[in-house]
């Protein structure tokens, strides 16, 4: 049996040589991982770093050389069953497989690719092809396949450019030289679709033109690859590709036309009237401007976009340019009859040209054999405009291949790029800029009487110019009132889509515009359009897509990139999505009628709940989970491998977790609504204030008392207490804490009951009473331990070193911070130690260790930044500008800053002792007019808090002005300040 070993392609080894050899099982993938890195260097000793790389990147295991002997151990046992020719040997350096080179595809594809080069060289053309072809068949797919790492990506690249590159090009010069075109220019089109920036490619394919006497479509090609390598990689054409751009070009071609008399120009009586509103689009007239030769210009873009409006504007203005004039056609792809025919439309423009109807040949192929001879004599234009899809207006372009082409659609015309070498320009939205002057010009002097207003316009349209005009024409016609009124009735999505109907028009509105496009999709891609109105924001990932609609992955991904040829949708990152809102609007308005929609919302929002629960398992470690929901609905909620996974899909969602929550509050989801709460404990106080917070939690617990769950209503009670006590709403903590209590030991919940009774131990300590919160503290420290719950030990440990320290007790403190650190970090809660350092770091600080106070300071930031804690983050922001105060002040000020900008708009109490910290350091360094500002922000902050600090903050303030006295003009830039004032 011949064995023969792959690289170019999936790594394996199959038992022959051609197409049809049965592979070999090799087993697990890094095995066939070390197949590939040995047969691509036969012969060679690979080192074990490399084969490291190759297999692993940085996520390597504990003992790589004894894991790299393991797999090649199972590697040569497989070689030896196969019956392969080859041997593996290890040495100190690692190891070495050798085998005869012609065995292995890439050695074979070289050793074919020199002799077909040598042939080359002498001109033995037919020999030189027959080689080359060989090698480029044994190329079988993409390089290592089977290896996803770093070196596999860099070494497919260097094979791909320095291998298979050069040994295409000496095929298409051999082919070439053969006479065979067609070859030449088949296997050209995929190349350049996968290689765009390659000028030897590039060099072919105009060879290629110019062989097959396709010389006028030079210049388009030319030109299109000049602005990609400008676009994307900020560079121009070699010397060497210009002069045989030049070269190829030639004018005795082209000057023999231009002397043969013209027929008859058509004119362009069916072009569509210009508008004198039209407005922008620099950035589109001038790609359309660049275009030289016969290109297809396929332009797509949003249903209200001003596509037709574009082209129409440049073709009128532009018309020197087509001395024979514009052939135009609507196809009527998106309207409310059936799609032109092609065929008609070939017939429309024959007799536009001169041809008599009964002249005109029944036949498609004949229709296309006479447009083409008659256009071959023309300087023409043609637009064809509104096609559904690229299969539509194909058999057109057939017919009017002499000409250049611009083709408008509302889905992405992606097939005339891949088949057609077509140029696609997208048309969005206007700048807002040109939104604001778009309006202008029909509303007139209302417009500069009330900017504001005219913003708002200008977003609630989305910057698409058929909505601008509708709303303008909307507010026209209403002249007597005031804009801003009208404005307030149009930010309703509802009647945003149902502007426009008015005077002997009654049809033309956002909605029938958008139903065209909604009517032309595909069944899947209509059924989610459909479902994507159940979601409450127009934002959504992949997942929830799925689970609203009821669809597999691989459908819902299909569905939504027909959406996003549609453009009903958009990706801007990915597995995320967004709709405008006008469009969201219309999707809500479908999904109100849809009968499965209860059932939908249902699955969305258990997604949803499914997806965070197992985003709270991988991140706060309290092993408390939230209770499950059964039975589960039909959907694949996410499931994170890692924290910062986890952690990531959290900061994307959260705001979209509570607007579910309310969503399923609303529809009577309320075994939803207290397990969603529930999920968000841990999470939310990270990023979101208390307000938010208290906000969500009483939410919980008022959906789990109407299903009668007490434990959950004492749960969700706990939370929000300590949301409350977060905002020094003590007397409320309380409260909920001491209703929570009794639920908790009523059900048997030992640790419910606590950490409620934890959490009054805290509500104690912000009292002012250490001694009685370490009585607590203790009593729970014995149950926590009888639970075995060393999340919940840690929680007592660390709050006993807080009353512990506000004591003065400062050896006992650090002794309950370092158990709870140890704790911490034995269980992984990465958050909970980064809180602990900062409490570690303020120890020191009052005790003197200004060095380990720091040292603890930055060690916390680190951690912080890895888990987003926003407020814990401030928090050591703060503590590290307090111990800075002595001896770098302005070091102070930068910290105390940071923690200023965080607390803002998550902590008001907080807020105003970084402010306070702020305002010391700006003292220290003279800059007394800061310090006075920085004071009187601290009094005003305590004002509304009520808080008797307020009085000190404003004494300071008034010893601040009194030292400023005899200072004029004091006053250092301090933009920290500037925004704090703003803000406040």
């Amino acid at each position: 049996m011949l064995v023969e070993f792959r690289i170019l392609g999936p790594i394996g080894l199959y038992a022959d040589s051609g197409d049809d050899a049965a592979a070999i099982a090799l087993g697990q993938t890094k095995v066939r991982g070390v197949l590939g890195i040995l047969a691509y260097k036969a012969g060679k000793t690979v080192g074990h770093e490399l084969l490291a790389d190759g297999l692993w990147d940085e996520n390597r295991p504990p003992n790589t050389r004894k894991t790299l002997q393991v797999y090649t151990s199972r590697l040569r046992h497989q070689l030896k069953e196969a019956n392969a020719p080859a041997t593996i040997h290890h040495a100190d350096d690692g190891y070495r497989m050798d085998v005869d080179p012609e065995r292995i595809d890439y050695h074979r594809f070289l050793a074919h690719s020199r002799r077909g080069q040598a042939a080359l060289g002498r001109s033995e053309f037919a020999v030189a092809s027959a080689s080359l072809a060989a090698a480029v068949k044994l190329w079988r797919g993409t390089p290592l396949s089977t290896l996803r790492t770093v070196w596999a990506q860099n070494t497919r690249e260097a094979l791909t450019a320095g291998d298979l590159l050069p040994v295409y090009n000496a095929l298409f010069d051999a082919k070439r030289e053969l006479g065979d075109h067609d070859f030449v220019v088949s296997g050209l089109r995929p190349l350049m679709t996968e290689h765009p920036h390659d000028e030897m490619l590039a060099g072919q394919w105009m060879r290629a033109l110019a062989a097959d006497r396709r010389t006028a479509e030079i210049p388009a090609f030319f030109l299109t690859f000049t602005r990609r390598l400008a676009t994307d990689m900020a560079t121009r054409p070699s010397e060497k590709l210009v002069q045989l751009y030049r070269d190829l070009t030639a004018p005795r071609a082209q000057a023999q036309a231009s002397a043969a008399p013209r027929p008859k120009r058509v004119g362009i009586q069916d072009l569509p009237r210009t508008t004198p509103a039209f407005t922008g689009r620099a950035e589109l007239l001038a790609p359309l401007d660049e275009l030289t030769g016969t290109p297809i210009v396929a332009i797509d873009g949003p249903p209200g976009a001003g596509k037709t409006t574009l082209v129409t504007h440049w073709a009128r203005t532009r018309l020197d340019r087509f001395p024979d004039g514009v052939l135009y056609a609507d196809l009527q792809g998106y309207a409310p009859n059936q799609p032109e025919d092609p065929a008609i439309v070939m017939s429309t423009f024959l007799t536009a040209l001169g041809v008599a109807a009964k002249h005109v040949p029944p036949g498609t192929e004949e229709r296309v054999a006479l447009l083409r001879h008659l256009l071959s004599e023309r300087d023409m234009l043609v637009f064809i405009d509104n096609v559904r899809d690229s299969a539509h207006v194909q058999p057109l372009l057939a017919a009017v291949s002499p000409c250049p082409v611009v083709v408008t659609s509302r889905q992405q015309l992606t097939k005339l790029v891949y088949s057609e070498g077509a140029t696609r320009l997208t048309v969005g939205a206007l700048s807002h800029d040109a939104a604001t002057e778009l309006l202008a010009k029909r509303i007139g002097t209302r417009c500069t009487d009330s900017p504001s207003a005219v913003a708002a316009l200008v977003s609630i349209c989305a910057r698409l110019p058929m909505a601008l005009k509708i709303v303008s024409e909307h507010i026209a016609a209403r002249a007597a009132a005031p804009i801003e009124e009208l404005v307030e009735d149009l930010r309703n999505a509802g009647r945003l889509l149902d502007a426009g109907p008015h005077g002997d028009d009654l049809t033309t509105s956002l909605r029938t515009a958008f139903s065209w496009s909604y009517h032309a999709l595909s069944a899947n891609a209509a059924h989610l359009f459909h479902r994507l109105g159940l979601h409450p924001t127009p934002r959504f990932s992949t997942g929830a897509a799925a689970a609203v609609a009821g669809l597999s992955r691989e459908h819902t991904h299909r569905a939504l990139d027909d959406l996003i040829g549609a453009h009903l949708i958009q990706q801007d990152r990915a597995e995320r999505y967004f709709l405008h809102d006008v469009v969201h609007a219309y999707a809500v308005d479908l999904a109100a009628a849809a009968p499965d929609r209860v059932i939908a919302l249902r699955r969305m929002v258990d997604w949803y709940l499914r997806s965070a629960a197992n985003a709270r398992k991988a991140l706060v470690p309290d092993l408390h989970p939230v209770p499950a929901l059964l039975p589960p609905e039909k959907t694949s909620p996410l499931t994170f491998d890692t924290a910062a996974h986890a952690l990531r899909w959290f900061l994307t969602e959260r705001s979209t977790l509570i607007t579910i929550a309310h969503l399923a509050a609303r529809h009577g989801l309320h075994e939803h609504v207290w397990r969603l709460a529930a999920c968000l404990e841990g999470l939310a106080d990270r990023l979101d204030g208390p307000h938010q917070q208290v906000e969500i939690f009483r939410l919980g617990h008022d959906s789990a008392a109407k299903v009668g769950n007490r434990r959950a209503a004492a749960g969700n009670l706990n939370n929000l207490g300590k949301a409350l006590l977060q905002s020094h709403r003590l007397d409320e903590a309380q409260q909920c804490f001491e209703w929570a209590l009794p639920i908790f030991l009523e059900e048997g919940d030992r640790l419910g009951a606590a950490v409620t009774r934890h959490n009054l131990g805290v509500i104690n300590f912000e009292r002012g009473n250490p001694r009685l919160a370490i009585t607590v503290y203790e009593e729970v420290m014995d149950e926590v331990v009888a639970l075995r719950n060393e999340w919940a030990e840690a929680h007592v440990h660390h709050k006993l070193g807080d009353s512990w320290q506000a004591m003065g007790r400062h050896d006992d403190a650090a002794r309950c911070y370092q158990l709870a650190l140890a704790l911490r970090t034995k269980i992984n809660d990465v958050r909970g130690q980064g809180v602990t350092l900062t409490a570690l770091a303020q120890l020191n600080a009052a005790m003197g260790n200004v060095d380990a106070a720091i040292a603890h300071c930055e060690a916390s930031l680190k951690v912080h930044r890895q888990t987003a804690d926003q407020i814990n983050t401030a928090d050591a922001y703060r503590t590290l500008a307090e111990v800075l105060l002595e001896q770098s002040p302005d070091q102070a000020i930068k910290h105390a800053g940071a923690a200023v900008a965080i607390y803002r708009d998550l902590n008001p109490h907080r807020h105003a002792r970084a402010l306070a910290v702020l305002a010391d350091a700006y003292s220290r360094t003279g800059e007394l007019a800061n310090a006075r500002d920085s004071w009187n922000l601290v009094h005003r902050t305590l004002v509304a808090l009520d808080d008797p600090g307020a009085a000190d903050a404003r004494l300071r303030v008034e010893q601040i002005t009194s030292a400023m006295s005899g200072i004029p003009g004091q006053r250092p830039n301090a933009p920290e300040i500037v925004g704090t004032q703003e803000s406040s």
